[in-house]
């Protein structure tokens, strides 16, 4: 029995062992971008040009598109910071924050402009949909190394970038 379990394990090893390449569900005839200046819903200052410079360079950095500020660009990207928030995550023995978690949502909208259609589209309703990212940071070298917000929303502002970009190129985030 020992021997089988052995054997079973060890063939679901190999069989799951194969490079993965993420596929691209993009249209062949997209080859440009424009990145529309991301909207921001929230009281966040500074927050929709950050991520909009970010945006431009993880798409650059993928290569799968030329980015371009042209209007007739193959597709268009829609972005909207929908929520930002702030949320204390643990506190010492005198109820001091310690450690917080720092989250926003961004709306997205992806068009074909060469055939003039919403490819897809990520909103978000009610408690779902949209796409998140998230960060937690110490305020207090008792818990970690220490952060303050701003230090915190730029790693938020990379990962929801790269998110963003999953999404669009392979349909995942």
């Amino acid at each position: 029995m020992k021997k089988t379990a052995v054997l079973m394990c060890a063939f679901l090893c190999a069989a799951g062992c194969g490079v993965y390449e993420p596929v691209e569900i993009i249209p062949d005839h997209l080859q440009s971008i424009r990145i529309e200046p991301v909207r921001n819903e929230t009281s966040q200052i500074g927050i929709s040009s950050d991520l909009t410079q970010e945006l431009i360079d993880e798409f650059i950095r993928e290569g799968r598109f030329t980015v371009t500020s042209s209007p007739d660009a193959d597709a268009i990207l829609y972005t909207t910071v929908a929520s930002y928030s702030q949320i204390p995550l643990s506190y010492d023995e005198n109820f001091v924050v310690q450690e917080y978690k720092i989250a926003m949502v961004a709306n997205l909208r992806f068009i074909d402009n060469v055939e003039k259609l919403t490819l897809w589209q990520e909103k978000r309703e009610g408690f779902s949909g949209g796409i998140e990212a998230w960060v937690n940071y110490s305020v207090s070298p008792e818990v970690g190394i220490t952060e303050t917000e701003e230090e915190a929303r730029e790693r938020l502002i990379e990962n929801l970038a790269q998110r963003i970009l999953q999404r669009t190129v392979y349909g995942w985030d």
